[in-house]
């Protein structure tokens, strides 16, 4: 017991001493603990309360006591709850004994189209003639992943209804609950639904008017002015040098927080042997001599690894020495450039920057930082300064609209200003797509959109009558929407999902064909009930998606046989659904609506993953990848004020001007990504995002970053587990036209956005 308890918490970086060890082993014995259960426990519970740097100690070990009582509490009252009689014969031939979960009927909602010749009655899950052996062999805990669908003709046109015991609902079921399971319920029975779970609102601005949205008119307009971002599938498997990309990244970096951080250039050799000699007396080195007497001034500029006896700064990647393992205090080095450094790394002692009162950090592999120090044998440098990356370098207004009218580009990650003419045409004109001085409102929303033992996408089905009562302007749906680590979709390798008709006959349906049934038709169904509904939905994958391109940065969403699939004969699956379409132009053609040739009238705007949009004058940046938890599991932190370490999280993107600025990505179960660094500039922030979106599985959050130019939005995930999650509601309110004026005179030209001024924000329980 002892050998696996130590090897288990060593995977998770942790090396107990013997005494921690003992009462590990009394802990798991009495407890009956599995060693790899224990080691999962303390991982999020260090997490958690940020012991990571620390270990198991005596100072700590009777809050991690508290958190496996929690645990093993918890999972007690779990399986009472799951403790169930076997299945009767009749049950276990109906469905592999599944029982179906009544839905409740929709309010405003009918049915959606779902074209369809026949009208056939169709289970739609995964293949189970597998788990069918087990039941029959007594095992009913077998998750039953069918269910039934029911197409009707109906002038000219079919309906899909879900079948099941107490079933109402008018929206297509593809999936069950697993026999016996609470999972099911779970969702149904969840407490404080609807309820607020945390606030934005510094300016105390009133809730958007429901009155507000009657009318259909749109009030705003989706653009994606910036050129980076992936629009197309590339290809991936090729081997291109991943060094140059990196080496690129770093030296444009480098140069910038230079200019940025006004770091001056070290003294040629020439340089010191004149001042050495006394001809330039009087005329010594003002940047040392600034350096005494000016905390803010920086030593100069030197190569990584070049040996000096005085002050140096260095300016390069942080990079973890061990290769494997988590970061820490002892494994931190700096990479420098391979033109002006050859790729030489030095170690980091950060032991000054640790005793000083006022100073704290966090960093993280792959981040780029500035620091200031001694380095003597040009191995080792001993920090005495640090700066994590770099704001924008501010400019006076003549030398900002000189910038401007030249079409440069500004030093440092810049927001997006706009005129005062195109602010008042967009916030006050009567104009279609402006705003007439209402709000805008935009829902975030993150998947999975089904619990993590069945296939109904409730949850979404909740949304979506949330958006359809509150009418927003629009709707940002992140994916996974099919999502790969889903329990049913895990447990048959991801393999099938099918179809089986009421005459016995089974068809394959492909995983496009399952997201246009529970994704796309749903999304038709709000525009057959409403077809003037003025919403525009903004849909970005995921990296667990089974319907999009497994590599970051992604693509946008498309069919998988181009231009709307392909009827494939023999296949009666794809009679009334073309084969590797996702049905997404059916959206565009609900209620009769031919599809716009202006991608901006459309109700649908597919969109890579990261992506940079604005609606109307704000910009949003956002990616569906989990940063924050990466960051969270990947980085070291000293001394950050309580309550902010989310915040740093996210200002590291910012500052880092990367959607995901880690590298290399860190491994483990739930973190694997597939990185394409040589895309690096598709996940690169192309400004500073006036709403920056990062959902997340951490605590939800909504706060201003930077200096008050950004605001951070986590509006969590759809679902946890097996009950339900959160989402976002965030309200932008029009410039008052005083503040306006006020401002128009001051800057001379372009206005900042000032969105901390006008915005809400609410993180809701679905």
């Amino acid at each position: 017991m002892e050998t696996l308890i130590q090897s288990e918490m060593r995977k998770v970086d942790v090396e107990l001493s013997p005494e921690m060890l003992s009462k590990c082993v009394a802990i798991a014995a009495n407890h009956d603990i599995k060693p790899a259960k224990l080691a999962g426990i303390w991982e999020a519970h260090s997490m958690n309360n940020n012991y990571d740097s620390h270990g198991l100690t005596e100072a700590n070990f009777t809050s991690f006591r508290g958190a496996v009582l929690q645990s093993v509490k918890k999972s007690g009252s779990n399986k009472k709850k799951i403790a169930v009689t076997p299945a009767s014969t009749s049950a276990s031939k109906r469905s592999a004994g599944a029982a179906v979960v009544s839905r409740p009927a929709m309010t405003k909602r009918t049915n959606s189209v779902y074209n369809s010749p026949d009208g056939k009655r169709a289970k739609i899950g995964t293949d189970s003639s597998s788990q069918l052996d087990q039941i029959a062999n007594g095992n009913t805990n077998i998750a039953s992943p069918t269910a039934t669908v029911k197409r009707e003709r109906s002038s000219g046109s079919s309906v899909v209804t879900p079948s099941g015991v107490g079933t109402t609902s008018t929206r297509a079921s593809t999936g069950t609950a697993r026999p016996g399971s609470s999972s099911a319920i779970g969702y149904d029975q969840r407490k404080n639904a609807g309820s607020t779970v945390i606030t934005y609102n510094p300016q105390n601005l009133s809730p958007k008017s429901k009155m507000v949205n009657i009318g259909n008119e749109r009030l705003c307009t989706i653009t994606q002015p910036f050129s980076q971002h992936l629009t197309k599938t590339v290809r991936h498997m090729t081997d291109r040098p991943r060094h140059v990309h990196l080496n690129n990244h770093l030296q444009s970096q480098v140069q910038e927080l230079i200019e940025v951080l006004n770091i001056p250039m070290q003294l040629t050799e020439e340089e010191e042997h004149d001042n050495h000699q006394g001809k330039n007396q009087g005329q010594e080195n003002e940047t040392v001599k600034k350096d005494s007497n000016n905390s803010h001034q920086w030593p100069p500029y030197e190569h990584v690894g070049v040996p000096r006896q005085s002050l140096q700064t260095n300016v390069g990647r942080i990079c973890n020495a061990a290769h494997v393992g988590k970061l820490n205090t002892t494994t931190i080095v700096l990479e420098g450039t391979k033109q002006g450094s050859n790729g030489s790394r030095i170690e980091l002692d950060v032991s000054t920057l640790e005793q000083k009162n006022n100073a704290s950090f966090s960093l993280f592999p792959g981040q780029i930082v500035a620091v200031s120090g001694y380095n003597c044998s040009g191995r080792r440098m001993v920090v005495e300064r640090l700066v994590e990356g770099a704001l924008p370098m501010p400019k006076n207004n003549e030398e900002e609209n000189v910038n401007n009218n030249n079409n440069n580009v500004s030093i440092g990650l810049q927001t997006v200003k706009t005129s005062k003419a195109e602010l008042t045409r967009m916030q006050y004109s009567q104009e279609t797509n402006c705003q007439n001085g209402k709000p805008i409102t935009v829902f975030a929303a993150a998947g999975p959109y089904t619990t993590n033992r069945d296939l109904t996408y409730q949850p979404l089905t909740d949304l979506l009558e949330v958006v359809m009562d509150a009418k927003p302007d629009v709707v940002l749906l992140m994916g996974p929407f099919l999502d790969m680590r889903q329990e049913l979709v895990k447990e048959n390798d991801g393999e099938h999902l099918t179809v089986e008709y009421e005459d016995g006959i089974k068809a394959h349906v492909s995983y496009e064909q399952f997201f246009m049934v529970k994704i796309a038709m749903e999304l038709e169904g709000l525009f057959e009930d409403e077809p003037d509904l003025k919403t525009q939905f903004v849909i970005v994958p995921s990296l667990d998606d089974a319907i999009a391109e497994p590599v970051y940065p992604q693509p946008p969403l498309e069919d998988a046989i181009p231009n709307g699939g392909k009827i494939m004969k023999f296949f009666p699956d794809t009679e009334d659904t073309p084969y590797g379409a996702l049905g997404l132009n059916k959206i565009e053609r609900a209620g009769d609506r031919k599809i716009p040739k202006n991608p901006t009238d459309r109700r649908i705007h597919l969109v890579s993953n990261p992506s940079t949009i604005q609606i109307n004058e704000v910009s949003f940046g956002f990616t569906s990848t989990d940063t924050f938890m990466h960051l969270s599991t990947e980085s070291i932190n000293h001394k950050l004020p309580p309550g902010t370490r989310l915040i740093r999280l996210a200002e590291h993107a910012v500052k880092q001007q990367s959607y995901y600025p880690i590298y290399p990505p860190p491994s483990g179960a739930g973190k694997e990504i597939n990185l394409d660094v040589t895309q690096r500039d598709a996940y690169t922030m192309p400004v500073q995002p006036d709403v920056l979106v990062l959902p997340s599985r951490l605590t939800p959050l909504a706060t201003d970053i930077v200096n008050g130019d950004t605001i951070a939005v986590n509006p969590g995930l759809l679902v946890k587990g097996a009950t339900g999650g959160t989402y976002a509601i965030m309200e932008i309110h029009p410039m008052k036209k005083e503040q306006m004026e006020k401002a128009s005179a001051v800057e001379n030209g372009l206005l900042r956005h000032n969105v901390k001024d006008r915005v809400r924000v609410e993180v809701r329980r679905i």
